[in-house]
């Protein structure tokens, strides 16, 4: 779940400020896209955990509410439901994570599920759970041939042998650095599974070994939470749809600018209508 308070501006170390506004709303990366993959014609099912409390009660009706199976998702008595604290500024946020049941799913709930992943045509994976679980993730889908859009948020440094096993890679501008600044040879060797976001610079990605560029759209922004996992959804739906990569990637695009227009993470994703309508208009 993400509490989201608004204000004028950041606080300083040791300042207090009053915020304009408070709001609790659904989400969580992993369940952000999977709302998002919905949202615009996906049938979506979600792996991932909660806590046996009134906030994990909360994520799971909301993502029923939304067609997403979500049978497939661990319930810990032990654990309370992860969160994640937002300060949105000026339209843009900065996020503190508590990652409460989210790391206790490992890697015997992913061993049990391989007949959901054999049904899947594509597999959408972010950093908050462990990342030995997410080992097992890419080393089933691997050996089954379902391709994985892996987006590495939260940042974290990343093995050549785990990036081997990933098709697509949807790091933002701070995420790219954690991965690669460090290794140049890495980077030039998986650099064209990377698809990269930036922001209001728009997005760089790949095709046959020749850099694309794709700017953002110009709009009103109201609330960039969430803006990045509508993109991560909206691309794995396109690329399970078949579309070539240069047009799920401009779909996503769109779908992203129209999610800022709104307050909220799930709240400002776009539908499958309002995504058409948009991609019609731009064409």
């Amino acid at each position: 779940m993400d509490f989201v308070v608004t204000a004028a501006k950041w606080p300083t170390p040791g300042e207090t400020i009053v915020a304009t506004s408070f709001n609790v709303f659904p989400g969580g990366k992993g369940a952000n896209q999977a709302v998002a993959s919905a949202r615009a014609g996906a049938k979506v099912s979600f792996v991932g955990a909660v806590g046996d409390d009134d906030l994990g009660q909360n994520a799971l009706h909301n993502l029923e509410a939304h067609s997403i199976n979500t049978k497939h998702v661990h319930v810990n008595e032990e654990c309370n439901t992860g969160k994640a604290l937002v300060t949105v500024v000026n339209g843009e946020n900065s996020i503190i994570i508590d990652e409460g049941a989210n790391g206790s799913l490992n890697e015997v709930h992913i061993e049990q599920l391989t007949a959901l992943f054999t049904e899947a045509d594509i597999v959408l994976m972010q950093n908050e759970i462990p990342f030995r679980t997410q080992e097992k993730v890419v080393e089933v889908c691997r050996e089954i041939g379902v391709p994985v859009v892996y987006n590495p948020a939260p940042a974290r440094k990343l093995s050549r042998p785990f990036l081997e096993k990933v098709q697509y890679l949807t790091p933002n501008e701070h995420e790219h650095r954690a991965i690669f600044s460090a290794d140049k040879h890495m980077q030039t060797a998986f650099q064209q599974k990377v698809i990269q976001t930036k922001g209001k610079d728009g997005i760089d990605f790949w095709v046959n070994h020749d850099l694309r560029h794709i700017d953002s759209m110009k709009v009103t922004v109201v609330d960039t939470t969430g803006a990045g996992d509508t993109f991560n959804g909206v691309l794995a739906t396109e690329l399970a749809r078949g579309y070539e990569l240069e047009q799920a990637v401009v779909t996503a695009n769109i779908a992203a600018a129209l999610s800022v227009q709104k307050k909220g993470a799930q709240t400002g994703m776009p539908t499958e209508t309002e995504i058409a309508k948009a991609v019609k208009k731009l064409k």
